[in-house]
Parts: structure tokens; C-alpha cells; sequence
């Protein structure tokens, strides 16, 4: 377990879909299936299944719930989903919120002159709606916010591949990254970064090689204050 000793050139690499905003599975499944039903399939997406994949790309969802149908078919039903959650906002905003206690976690990190950086597998037309829908608008500089998905998918394109290029023009001593994926923390992993798993208390726990497993997010900033304080 790597300790928790910050350093001032440091930077906060956060994952968005489960750690700072949550309960958007359930507009992932609602616009899934209704895109499913308009395309003639009565297979389904399960919300248990979504919440398995959480984090995944939407074309990683199609995968699993008609895994018989070539690639071109898997990426253009992925396509639509992405198209009809961009059409219908609403049906987000009726479900995403904000993760307990994320924005004062983020402001007293941001406060203390930190950078701050937001990777996610999603759509770059979408973040600005998420962020706002969660209350969270305002706290990344927009420099800082990458995004991995596309209505164009590119398998090649993953965080691994968007953060390295974003270190290309930013270097930092240490990383902290926090995330609800083991994707995530292999992320960190491959940075040498001190790494979170955040799960929230309503979903079921994980196993990963993460420095530390969390269900609040206020455990993060032990990264920014000394815990003897």
C-alpha cells in the first residue's frame, strides 16, 4: 500500500460515472432498451448487469446484452444510445445526482491549490450536462476534462491512452486517482498513482488491488490534510 503523503505538485485524477456522480445506470438501462425495442430486439439490459459493467463504454453494454450480433451492429446501436441520451437530457437529469459530499471534497482539494483532473468513458457533448445536472459545474477547468467515448468508437482510445496524452504537456510528482472500477485503478496502477476505489454503500463491494476500498469520498482528503490534524 503506497502511503498517504502529499506533496505539492500533485494532482487529483478523478473518474465521473459511479464515484462523483451516481444513479445513472438507470437512464443507461431506460435509454438502452428503448433503443433495443425501436431496433426489433426483445433482449433487454438489466440494471444488475449495468451496474456489473459500470463504467464500461456504451458499445460494452450492446456486447453484453446481444453478444451474438457482429461488431458493425454492436456499434451502431451503441451509436443511437449515445445520439437519443443527447436528444433527451431529461431522462438523465431524472436520475443522476451528485455522490455524497463530492463538491466539498473537490472544493477544499481545489481550495488547497491542487489540480484537478475528470476522466470518464463519455461522450464529450455529455459531460457539460452531467456535471451540471450534479451539481459540480465550475470546479474542473475545462483543460482538465477528458473524455474517452465517441459516437465514432475507437477502441484504441481508453483513459490509459487520453491521460498519457495529456502527461505529454503536465508532469506531477504523485497522483492520487479515485474510481468505483478496477479499470480505474489499474489506471493509477500504470501512473504509479496512489489509488481509491470508491464504491457507494448501496452497491455491492468489489475486489481490487486499490491502496484503499472507501464508501465516502471525505476518506480522500487524508491525501490533502495530514490525518494527525
Amino acid at each position: 500500500m503506497k502511503k498517504s503523503i502529499p506533496v505539492a505538485n500533485q494532482a487529483f485524477v478523478w473518474d465521473f460515472h459511479g464515484t462523483l456522480g451516481i444513479n445513472n445506470e438507470k437512464a443507461v438501462v431506460e435509454i438502452t432498451n428503448i433503443i433495443l425495442s425501436q431496433n426489433s430486439y426483445k433482449e433487454r439490459l438489466g440494471l444488475e448487469k449495468c451496474i456489473e459493467l459500470y463504467g464500461c463504454k456504451w458499445i460494452d453494454l450492446i456486447k453484453a446484452v446481444i453478444p451474438n450480433e457482429p461488431y458493425n451492429i454492436h456499434a451502431n446501436i451503441a451509436k443511437k444510445c449515445i445520439k437519443y441520451s443527447l436528444l433527451n437530457p431529461d431522462i438523465t437529469r431524472k436520475y443522476i445526482e451528485q455522490s455524497p459530499m463530492a463538491r466539498h471534497v473537490l472544493e477544499v482539494i481545489s481550495y488547497q491549490k491542487y489540480d484537478q483532473i475528470l476522466i470518464s468513458n463519455t461522450q464529450p457533448q455529455a459531460m457539460p450536462m452531467f456535471l451540471e445536472a450534479t451539481g459540480l459545474k465550475g470546479i474542473f477547468h475545462e483543460k482538465m476534462i477528458l473524455t474517452v467515448d465517441s459516437l465514432e468508437y475507437d477502441p484504441a482510445s481508453t483513459k490509459k491512452s487520453v491521460l498519457s496524452e495529456f502527461f505529454r504537456h503536465k508532469h506531477y510528482e504523485r497522483l492520487v486517482v479515485i474510481g468505483d472500477t478496477q479499470e480505474d485503478i489499474d489506471l493509477g496502477n500504470e501512473f504509479h498513482g496512489v489509488t481509491y476505489l470508491f464504491r457507494h454503500p448501496d452497491l455491492p463491494k468489489i475486489k481490487t488491488d486499490a491502496d484503499y476500498h472507501i464508501d465516502n469520498l471525505v476518506m480522500v482528503l487524508r491525501e490533502v490534510i495530514p490525518k494527525d490534524l
